[in-house]
């Protein structure tokens, strides 16, 4: 007598047929297999969109970069164009100490203007040359022309340094949606890892027991 029998226990074996049981551990692994790729298909599919995410957010980092650096040589340059027209105001045949003080004044404000200056402060300073050119124009009709030309260049440097000082911090949110998202990325790759590990083995044991030869009639138990 078994030890459940003593106990008053009865112990509910139930018999299967080999057959019987082979197909139900092939629906067990088709079963679980089916519910693997729906959530491998479902990682994949956010692994692709925050892949996708993490590569535009570079695009747009490059594109940015690329553009604060034409801004930054762009503004060097027309403060650059600005100094050397100014020479053509030094050239001028005006026989005045007050007037080439007033250059070399101008000229003090732009070599200053052409440094690393707060946005604010620049703007400041080029709307302070743009003025005292101005006011020398009125003062020298024949300064006019020239004058022209460097306010000109001013206004280039000016309005170079407005846009790169409204984007150039700009690429601190791309980096935080690349962090982001390649952190969500470092989050679900173990479990897409451990899924496709799981799958392989499933359909390696479903091909097993599809195969496996049985003879009719043999009975196990389980």
């Amino acid at each position: 007598m078994s030890d459940g029998a003593q106990d008053g226990n009865v112990v509910d074996i139930t018999t299967y047929e080999k057959q019987e049981l082979l197909e139900k551990v092939i629906d067990k692994h088709k079963r679980l297999l089916g519910e693997y790729r729906l959530e491998l298909d479902g990682i994949e599919s956010k692994l692709e969109s925050l892949n996708s995410a993490i590569s535009l957010s570079k695009q747009k980092k490059d594109e940015m970069d690329s553009k604060i650096d034409i801004l930054t040589e762009k503004r060097q340059l027309f403060y650059h164009q600005a100094e050397k027209q100014m020479d053509e105001l030094k050239a001028l045949p005006v026989d005045d100490s007050v007037f080439q003080k007033r250059l070399r004044d101008i000229l003090e404000d732009i070599s200053k203007a052409k440094t690393s200056l707060p946005p604010e402060e620049e703007k400041k300073l080029a709307d302070s040359i743009l003025e005292k050119l101005s006011s020398l124009a009125s003062d020298y009709s024949n300064a006019k022309d020239a004058v022209n030309s460097v306010k000109a260049r001013i206004n280039d440097a000016a309005a170079s340094s407005m846009e790169l000082s409204s984007i150039k911090n700009s690429d601190i949110n791309f980096d935080k949606e690349k962090t982001e998202s390649e952190k969500e990325l470092g989050e679900i790759a173990p479990r897409h890892k451990w899924l496709e590990s799981r799958i392989n083995s499933h359909k390696e044991a479903l091909v097993y027991w599809e195969k496996l030869p049985l003879e009719q009639g043999d009975e196990v138990k389980a």
